[in-house]
């Protein structure tokens, strides 16, 4: 009987220390200045793709410009936002197969305000490592959080 107390007594107290250790490194502010930049780096990209991982909708305003899946943006799902305001006839957005740009997989087209559009678009797109994504006007690009289906 003795044993099994002392057994019960010495696991809350193990679970007390662990429980206080895990709050003390949660509340404590983590120093990163020991990192090199390409460890710095990595942990972001690591942290960015999790957080994609788990389905933690977050959103990022994307410039002009092209972004390289699994470089510049994690792989995952995501939902294209554009309010295309220029005075031009259109804006496209383009999905790559490859950083070469071999092969066109997705195009999207907005239309700026009048006949032709409204000026907005939203755009559903599965992003895969490698592919290249290209936009000729900033969009917003968000972690998608609906049904997913393989």
């Amino acid at each position: 009987m003795r044993s099994i107390w002392h057994k019960m007594v010495c696991t809350l107290l193990v679970l007390i220390c662990l429980t206080g250790t895990t709050v003390q490194a949660l509340g404590d502010k983590v120093d990163f200045s020991s990192y090199s930049d390409d460890e710095l780096v990595q942990l972001l990209d690591a942290l960015q793709q999790e957080i994609v991982d788990r389905g933690i909708v977050r959103s990022a305003e994307l410039a002009e410009g092209e972004y390289l899946v699994g470089v510049d943006i994690p792989a995952g799902t995501y939902d294209i936002f554009v309010d295309y305001t220029k005075d031009s006839w259109w804006m496209d957005i383009y999905i790559f197969s490859d950083e070469a740009k071999s092969k066109i997989l997705k195009n999207f087209t907005v239309f700026p305000v009048g006949d032709d559009g409204d000026g907005t678009g939203h755009f559903h797109v599965r992003l895969s490592e490698g592919q290249l994504l290209r936009c000729t006007w900033p969009i917003t690009l968000t972690i998608y959080h609906g049904a997913q289906f393989n």
